[in-house]
């Protein structure tokens, strides 16, 4: 009787420390799962933003006048909520003071800016 007691106690131990790995080894893998998740959505924002950013540095013909068109606009603005939400905060505040300038008093180093903001971005994500 006092076996199958110790018996017992010993299944009951097992299936406590099993059912304490399983649920850190989940917990790990959800942790993963999440950074994974955002490093995606980053890596999503960060080429809406490059895109963005590369379709207006080839036509510098409407920023040098500084009357950027409605599409324009509409493209840029698209962006932001996507780059707070998911950019770093450099990236970011980089991002929308760009995005403010083309919009307001583009000039002529304007291109270097842009190239320099994709720098960045490809830094921030290891791409270099």
């Amino acid at each position: 009787m006092d076996e199958a007691i110790i018996g017992l106690i010993g299944v009951i131990i097992g299936s406590l420390i099993t059912a304490f790995f399983t649920l850190f080894i989940d917990y790990l893998k959800s942790a993963r799962e999440q950074e994974i998740y955002i490093l995606r959505k980053r890596e999503e924002t960060y080429l809406k933003a490059i895109d963005c950013l590369i379709s207006i540095g080839t036509d510098l013909k409407w920023l040098l006048k500084g009357d950027p068109c409605n599409e324009v606009k509409e493209k840029i603005n698209s962006t932001v909520p996507y780059i707070k939400l998911y950019a770093s905060s450099k990236i970011a505040k980089e991002y929308i003071r760009l995005q403010k300038e083309i919009q307001t008093t583009p000039d002529e180093n304007i291109y270097n800016k842009i190239e320099k903001l994709i720098s960045n971005i490809k830094q921030d994500l290891k791409i270099m």
